[in-house]
Formats: C-alpha cells, structure tokens, sequence
C-alpha cells in the first residue's frame, strides 16, 4: 500500500476512502446487467456435435455464450428481468416478501456482472454471437473422429471478435410474446376438458410430420435442467422465472428449461436455410417423428408433462416437503402439480352468472 493523503481521497482519481468504496457498487451501476443476463447453465465444446449445437443455439435470438478464460463456457439469455424497472434501473420488487432469496442476498462487492458487462470487454471474459462464433470455427481443429483438439489462444480470439462488437445495455427490443398455449390450457381447465381422444391415422399419414405443424422446435430452446434437490434450488428456479420467457418443463423423469425465442431463420414456418451449409447438423439429422417440441410445446395439456411458469411457483412449493436443513424431500408429479394448478384457477374465477335461458324461465315462474 503506498503512503498517501487519505483525508483528500479523489474518487474522479481512482482514489476512495474506506467509506467511500464501501458504498455499494449499484449505486454507480447504469446499466444493471444483473437483471438481463441470466444464466442458463454451462455448455461443453469439446466435439464437433457440441461445437454444431452451440452454432445452432446462437441462432436464437437473445441467447449468448460466455468464453471464460478459465476454458468455461456458459450459455446465457440476454432479456430484462420482468421486475426490472428501465427507467429507474431499479427492481419494483426489492426488499418484497416475492424478491428472490438470491437477489435479496447477493454480494454487490464481489459482482461479476458489472466487471464483466457494465463496461468495456474484460480481459478474461467473452461474449459471442452467432457472428463471432462463425468468425471462431475456421479456427478450430478437430481429429478424425471429431474431437476438438486444438482452439485459437486468447489473443488471437482477441483479434478475430474485435471487428463485431456485441450490443450494449439496456437491452433492446420487444420482450418475447406470452406462450399461446398457456392461455389455451386454462381455456381447456375452464370447460372441464381432461383431454380428447387421440385421432387414428394410417402409417401414409405420418410420411410427413412436419406437414401442419407451428414450428415448435424453432420457437424455443429447451436445455436439460436437474430436478431441485434444495430450498435454494427452489429459490433460484423463481429467479429464472422472473425473466420473460422462461418456464420449466416438469416431467416424471426430468425436468427442462424452456426458453421461449425465435430461430433467426424461421420463414413462413418453415426453414429458411434448409439443404443450405449455414443449417446446422443438429436441424438436418432430426428425427421429425421423435419430435418432443411438437408435443410438449404445441398442446395445451400435454400427457406427463407440464410448462411452469411464475404463477405457478405458489403451487409447486405448496405440494413440496423439506427438512430442517432445506432439502426436498417430495416434489410434486404432473398429475398432483397439474390438479392443482387448475383447481386453483377455479377458486380464482368469478362466479358464473346465470344463462339467459335460466333467467327466462325464472321470469315466467315468477308471472304464474
């Protein structure tokens, strides 16, 4: 430490006093990035399958990858939290019983979202694009059985991303659209419908499973997620919620998180890039007939298995058991967390009024 004038401390210098630089790091934050870029989980590229699969997510739009110069890759989702607010770069819900645990206790002094994003680009992080990452493959090397075996060192990465700056903060641009089958689930509660009976078809109607469908493996990014096994678990799992867009996918056998975003190359419907070089191999060698999106995504209750989104949350810890020390001891299944879910909506719902038909026939009685 060197000697100086403590009592003449210039913060403009880079120079504080111990009060000074113990006020807490948000307050000099313009952009709360802390808010709109959420974790989604790390990825490995150690293969040539990995590094096609990371191709094929940057296709969505608001998912980034993270290099870290540890070697760590992480994929992460770049969209305001929900109870952000833009103007006072604030949360509308800080310090609220509904405030997730793991905001309500993050240590701002040790923050690696301002070091990382609230400036210029650090020397030991990354962040990539579609466009950066098609400027890093030529660079790559892999064996003949499709093993990476060689990556570019750090400067020269340096030097191929720098002419493709990544965009700033605050994030931009219209918030993803709530997901249509939401709503057509509590529509099929309201009316009492436990599903109808599956249509019969010959083995020639199937030649085409693509043929009528909305596109549902291009709609959203579905990453395997592990069940919570704790109280934390749980808490940072309403965290995610929080950010517009994404549910969980809860079935018996796994859970999922769900990332409601767009392919960049979806037309009309279809593939814009098909039978194209620039169409990853992961899209080309899908097995349409196998298609989960299709059938977890693109029906409003679909068998063993449920999208849970924020106003759910209630429900699931409502049917969770804990030990003292916070474990999960029981998680709900599909059937328990789907009844009461939907039960809770009809405790919600307004009374309905009477028909018309009723209200005639009481008129008449009423005149006898």
């Amino acid at each position: 430490m060197k000697n100086g004038n403590l009592n003449g401390a210039d913060p403009s210098a880079g120079r504080l006093t111990f009060a000074q630089a113990a006020e807490s790091p948000c307050a000099s934050c313009p952009t709360t990035p802390c808010c709109a870029y959420l974790p989604l989980g790390k990825v490995r590229l150690e293969t040539l399958t990995e590094v096609d699969h990371a191709r094929f997510l940057l296709n969505f739009d608001r998912i980034e990858l993270g290099l870290f110069r540890t070697g760590r890759w992480e994929l992460f989702y770049r969209t305001p939290c929900r109870f952000l607010d833009p103007a006072a770069g604030a949360c509308r819900i800080h310090d609220h019983p509904e405030q997730p645990r793991v905001c309500r206790h993050y240590n701002p002094y040790r923050c690696w979202y301002k070091a990382s994003l609230a400036g210029a680009e650090p020397d030991g992080f990354y962040r990539l694009d579609r466009r950066r990452l098609e400027a890093l493959l030529p660079l790559l090397v892999f064996d003949g059985r499709g093993r990476l075996v060689d990556v570019p060192d750090w400067a020269t990465m340096s030097i191929a991303f720098r002419p493709l700056p990544m965009p700033g903060w605050p994030v931009e641009g219209d918030l993803p659209a709530a997901d249509p089958m939401d709503q057509a689930w509590r529509e099929e509660a309201a009316r009492g419908v436990s599903g109808a009976a599956p249509a019969t078809h010959t083995y020639a109607d199937l030649a085409d499973p693509c043929a009528g469908c909305e596109a549902w493996c291009c709609r959203a990014v579905v990453l395997p997620h592990g069940k919570p096994a704790t109280a934390t678990n749980l808490d940072f799992l309403r965290f995610m919620l929080g950010f517009p867009g994404l549910s969980v996918g809860v079935a018996e056998e796994d859970w999922q998180l769900i990332v409601r975003t767009t392919c960049r190359h979806l037309a009309g419907g279809r593939c814009a890039v098909y039978g194209r070089p620039e169409r990853p191999l992961e899209c080309k060698y899908l097995d349409a007939w196998g298609c989960a999106p299709r059938v977890r995504l693109g029906r409003p209750r679909p068998p063993g298995y449920l999208r849970l989104s924020l106003e759910h949350f209630d429900a699931l810890t409502a049917l969770a058991a804990f030990d003292a020390d916070g474990r999960i001891t029981a998680l709900p299944g599909v059937g328990a967390l789907r009844e009461r879910i939907e039960a809770d909506w009809q405790a919600a719902a307004p009374p309905r009024g009477r028909s018309g038909r009723e209200k005639r026939a009481t008129r008449r009685r009423k005149s006898r």
